[in-house]
């Protein structure tokens, strides 16, 4: 793709082995998938920036939702339904319904396979 990298996220009927392991740019943390749930309304900037990459105080922010996927990372945090969601075909996007961010910007890039 000519302006940048395409990314796509999927939902909760999206394997873990066929989900594209993401990076944030802002941040530099590894972007956290939980297949099956979503962000609770109540999550805030704050809780991502305090707690991330604590599993177990990610889970109390999580929500069961079969057809979702809930993404991550310290600063950015979003929700997937669907088969697959096209993020963007550039770095960076303004977070959806189920999101947010610490600057109203995601910028998630597909990881290295090292």
């Amino acid at each position: 793709m000519a302006d940048g990298i395409g990314l796509a996220l999927g939902g909760g009927r999206i394997g873990a082995s066929t989900a594209t392991p993401l990076r944030c740019v802002k941040c530099d943390f590894k972007v956290l998938r939980f297949a099956g749930h979503r962000w609770s309304p109540s999550v805030d900037y704050l809780f991502f920036r305090n707690f991330m990459p604590s599993l177990d105080r990610m889970r109390e922010e999580l929500l069961p939702e079969p057809e979702y996927a809930a993404y991550a990372c310290q600063c950015a945090w979003q929700s997937v339904m669907g088969n697959v969601t096209e993020l963007s075909t550039s770095v960076s996007r303004c977070p959806g319904e189920h999101g947010g961010s610490c600057d109203e910007s995601i910028k998630w890039v597909v990881a290295s396979h090292r």
